[in-house]
């Protein structure tokens, strides 16, 4: 590999020497690597609560916890990552022999020329890469998603191919993405693929908290600090300890608020409203906006050009009308949840054609929720007649023109719970055949109930 092909890998040294450490980050600089050097295990770890390396240098001499657990916890958070341990001269044997065991890619005995150290690191960087390719071949030949995310598209995998790094790392992530987009599920990714998986998994949106209140649901408040609230009370950034904070919808949260987040998430400790004593708060936080990077907010929220700033890593769910290819898979997934042991095949051709044009302006969520109402009153195939009227009259969405005879043939459009009931039981008993049990058995619903909603909308 040549320097060319090297620029931008991040390299996270780690040495407690600090002439080693200087003559070695001045030679990765050289060479165009992105280093980060830290003299001591606290400083290493709260790093990576901000970086996701491409390669660590190591030397198991740190202070703080040093030797084989600090390897271990790296491995931990980071499992496909390299990592090339320094040993000392003195008993490089045993050392090289317990980091290989742990895991460790290489080991170089000081002293080393400077030719071996970027002969092992470009190695070790060029098969990290190999293996990722491997690992995005697998996952496309296997045919799954990433948690509860799924998707074939270009898109999609790009994002998952990613996610193998981001997700078992400690890293502060900022999702971008719109509405209905599904980045609560990326967000539940991110907890379950890490080593936080058996800690909490923690959800607050600033979006439906009075701004005044903020402060003491994240950080938590002494007794009498909030009068509103009698006694003392844990903020979620303490009862997520050990876990996942998720923040959904950044616009939501007060600007002063923000750096004293970052603080707190960076130090592992908060203090509560009216009090200077820390507790513990070690938190990985994973934040959710529908502002682009360009500062054009999504519906609903407020630009803020802090989001470019702060956050350093980034992830981008694309809208479901950026990855129309994924529909079809969607759809299936969601008749599969959500059948109620009918065995529905799946769409017709024509449904599905309809779901390929509509420009689903709620994404994903959108499409489940017409399939939940389509399954109320298909037979073994949903049909366009089982569509929403705004895809079964074709085109673009709302405004799109119908097609023959398509008109009215699907559910109404209005959001008034007693039309969209009245609709949902009368296409169930004419699906049913008139067949009042199977009609019941459909919209999830006793007997009973189905006849006295048939008495009221006149329909007995």
């Amino acid at each position: 590999m040549e320097r060319n092909d090297v620029p931008h890998s991040r390299v996270v040294l780690a040495d407690e020497d600090p002439t080693q450490r200087a003559v070695l980050e001045t030679l990765l600089h050289q060479e165009g690597f992105d280093v980060a050097a830290h003299p001591s295990v606290e400083a290493l770890f709260a790093d990576l609560r901000f970086r996701v390396p491409d390669a660590f240098l190591l030397s198991l001499d740190l202070p703080g916890i040093g030797g084989r657990p600090v390897l271990d916890r790296i491995r931990a958070g980071h499992p496909h990552t390299p990592v090339i341990v320094l040993t000392g001269p003195g008993d490089a044997s045993r050392t090289a022999f317990e980091a290989m065991r742990a895991g460790a890619w290489a080991c170089l005995a000081r002293p080393t020329a400077d030719t071996e150290v970027l002969a092992t690191l470009r190695n070790a960087l060029e098969a990290s890469r190999m293996a990722r390719r491997v690992r995005g071949l697998e996952r496309e030949v296997a045919g799954v998603g990433y948690g509860r995310l799924e998707g074939r598209s270009r898109v999609m995998r790009a994002l998952f191919r990613t996610l193998d790094r981001v997700a078992p790392s400690e890293v502060t992530v900022l999702i971008r993405g719109e509405r209905g987009t599904g980045r609560d599920v990326l967000a539940r990714a991110l907890h379950d693929e890490s080593g936080r998986r058996d800690g909490p998994f923690a959800v607050v949106r600033p979006g439906s908290i009075p701004e005044a209140r903020q402060a003491s649901e994240l950080f938590g408040h002494e007794a009498g600090a909030v009068p509103a609230i009698p006694g003392a009370r844990a903020g979620l950034l303490e009862r997520a300890d050990a876990g996942t904070l998720f923040l959904d919808g950044l616009a939501g949260l007060s600007a002063a608020l923000r750096p004293e987040l970052l603080r707190a998430v960076r130090e592992g400790a908060v203090a509560r409203v009216g009090s200077t004593r820390e507790v513990p708060a070690d938190v990985r936080l994973v934040v959710a906006t529908s502002v682009g990077r360009d500062g054009t907010a999504g519906r609903g929220q407020g630009s803020d050009d802090l989001f470019a700033r702060a956050w350093p890593f980034e992830l981008t769910l694309p809208p479901l009308r950026e990855r129309p290819e994924d529909i079809p898979l969607l759809a299936e997934h969601f008749i599969r949840r959500l059948d109620r042991g009918r065995s529905v095949r799946g769409l017709t051709r024509r449904a599905l054609d309809r779901m390929l044009a509509y420009h689903w302006p709620e994404n994903v969520r959108e499409l489940e929720a017409v399939v939940a109402r389509a399954l109320v009153t298909c037979g073994r195939e949903i049909d366009v007649s089982d569509l929403p009227r705004r895809l079964a009259r074709g085109g673009e969405g709302p405004a799109g023109s119908p097609g023959p005879g398509d008109v009215g043939e699907g559910p109404p459009d209005t959001l008034r719970l007693e039309e969209l009931e009245r609709w949902a039981v009368g296409r169930a008993v004419e699906a049913a055949g008139g067949n009042l049990t199977e009609a019941a058995r459909r919209l999830g619903i006793g007997r009973t109930t189905l006849y006295r909603k048939l008495e009221v909308y006149g329909m007995r």
